[in-house]
């Protein structure tokens, strides 16, 4: 995987990452995916319905890898770090989050059917403010720069969101933000703003979502009339829907796409579903949901 541009390429060829945020499940191997037979049922769905990548949030297994390739799929990994806590002041905290991304890069190095390894995700807003805000970003850069030593052809940036925009890595590969807005003219507005700071990298959408149990369905399928659809391939090189469980009961997301409703349902898993409903009737006869 490279970039050439405001575009993720593969093969030299342009590569739209249409995909889901995956998880993090609980799991008794602490990888926070699902087991092997439950995934790989999720992953045929997910290619199904014209997906092309899954992001996860630790760094995920062989076989998971496989799965993934198997139904042509690319993976968006994560890093599990304290990201939580005051990771600068002492050098066991830097150290520990350095080896950490260390040991993902290794194990990810050569592996085709990962696009990227984002180095952080959320790094909370009051944090930042606490240690410095380009304290936080050399930070991630330095992140980012042991990628390159172990991986130089693992392309990697990081996870951030609207509350701390000023951590975008110098040095990443492409813009990654995660953006819950739920009207569309702030949203149009807001993906420009994120243009302007992905400059000439590509823009990826790394999260989007509503609480469909907070909102309530009515709500939730007035989402598909958010704009993504305006916002066209000149705008992102990526969405990914996010489908992760809360407390392992509650609906995070749920999305119509081609006449079917993707679904966290009550043991955290992820359904395909056929719609029903106010979620349904937002399809209009199954059209797909644009997600580039």
């Amino acid at each position: 995987m490279t970039v050439g541009g405001k575009w993720f390429r593969r093969g030299g060829e342009k590569l739209v990452l249409h995909g889901v945020a995956y998880g993090p499940f609980g799991s008794e191997e602490g990888d926070g995916l699902p087991g092997r037979e439950r995934a790989a049922e999720d992953l045929r769905m997910i290619a199904a319905w014209g997906g092309k990548a899954v992001r996860v949030y630790t760094v995920p297994p062989g076989w998971f890898l496989d799965l993934c390739g198997e139904n042509g799929l690319v993976v968006l990994a994560g890093v599990p770090w304290a990201v939580h806590a005051d990771f600068l002041s002492g050098e066991v905290e830097r150290e520990m989050a350095k080896t950490a991304v260390r040991e993902a890069a290794r194990t990810l190095a050569g592996r085709e059917e990962v696009a990227a390894l984002l180095v952080g995700n959320e790094i909370p807003s009051v944090l930042v403010r606490w240690l410095g805000w380009r304290r936080v970003r050399a930070f991630l850069e330095e992140l980012i720069d042991v990628v390159r030593e172990e991986a130089p052809e693992l392309l990697a940036g990081y996870a951030n969101y609207p509350s701390t925009e000023v951590l975008v890595p110098g040095n990443a590969d492409f813009v990654a933000c995660n953006v819950y807005l739920e009207d569309g003219e702030a949203l149009g507005r807001y993906l420009a703003r994120l243009q302007n700071l992905a400059g000439d990298r590509p823009l990826l959408i790394s999260e989007v979502g509503a609480d469909v149990l907070g909102m309530g369905e009515e709500r939730q399928a007035a989402l598909r009339t958010l704009g993504w659809e305006p916002v066209g391939d000149a705008w992102l090189d990526g969405t990914q829907v996010h489908l992760a469980p809360n407390s392992g009961i509650s609906i995070e997301l749920s999305r119509d796409i081609a006449g079917f409703s993707i679904n966290a349902q009550g043991d955290g898993y992820l359904r395909l579903i056929p719609t029903r409903g106010a979620a349904g009737a937002a399809v209009k006869g199954g059209v797909p949901l644009p997600l580039s």
